[in-house]
């Protein structure tokens, strides 16, 4: 008794050599598992802003974007979608405060923390993979870039009209002034999302781990909206769900 859903893709394929590439049917099994597109999230000579065009296609480190559909692994927040990571290779971080964490390659397998998984609000996290050129990432456009930091992915899931909840992902771009393909943030390298209080430094990098310091700032609402009772009762917490989602509340 109870509900299940099904997924379907459809590929058109114009010569047996596409019939041949891997690559594509692995982008069509992603999305009977409920995977939208690895994009490129273009902030111009910003990582992160105000004004970010997602780029469809536009992740050529993930096996759902890229032109020509390399073999390579999912993002760390898509294989926790589908189930491929457990409890214990993600560490969950959605309180104020700061911490140095050790984080093992995606693509081995391992009861250790291969992702970190930032909350920015009520939809979107930041999520934090470290990626090392072995196995289908030996195939990646450019393995050296692997072996210089770390990449940093926004989800969402988003509702859709024939499949009602797909993740969708961004990768950054670390190096936005740099136009080759090299995204990673590097060793002494820090992402900062002042709006959401939140900063990533890569601390070190080694072939077993990467050393990663994240601080998060507490940070009080105070939208200008005069929600009368509400916030007498919940005080700096009133307006959760819209701008202090990460916030610990006292």
């Amino acid at each position: 008794d109870g509900s299940i859903e099904l997924y379907f893709a459809l590929s058109n394929a114009y010569s047996i050599d596409d019939l041949k590439n891997d690559g594509i049917i692995e982008h069509e099994v992603g999305h009977t598992f409920g995977s939208a597109h690895a994009n490129y999230l273009d902030c111009g000579e910003e990582i992160i802003g105000d004004n970010c065009v997602s780029i469809e296609y536009g992740d050529f480190y993930d096996t759902m974007g890229g032109e020509t559909q390399e073999k390579n692994h999912f993002t760390s927040a898509r294989k926790e979608y589908i189930g491929w990571l457990d409890s214990s290779n993600i560490v969950e971080i959605n309180t104020p405060g700061e911490a140095l964490y050790f984080v093992e390659p995606l693509e081995k397998e391992s009861s250790g923390v291969q992702s970190l998984k930032i909350s920015i609000d009520s939809t979107s996290n930041y999520y934090i993979d470290y990626r090392r050129p072995v196995g289908f990432d030996e195939l990646v456009y450019d393995s050296q870039v692997f072996y210089n930091g770390i990449f940093l992915h926004k989800d969402f899931i988003r509702e859709e009209k024939l499949w009602p909840f797909i993740i969708q992902t961004d990768v950054l771009d670390a190096s936005p002034s740099d136009d080759s393909l090299n995204l990673v943030l590097g060793i002494g390298e820090t992402f900062s999302d002042e709006e959401n209080g939140i900063y990533i430094t890569v601390d070190s990098i080694f072939d077993e781990y990467a050393m990663v310091y994240i601080k998060i700032d507490s940070k009080q609402c105070n939208d200008g909206i005069d929600n009368d009772n509400d916030e007498a009762l919940l005080g700096p917490c009133y307006n959760l769900l819209k701008c202090c989602t990460y916030m610990l509340c006292p």
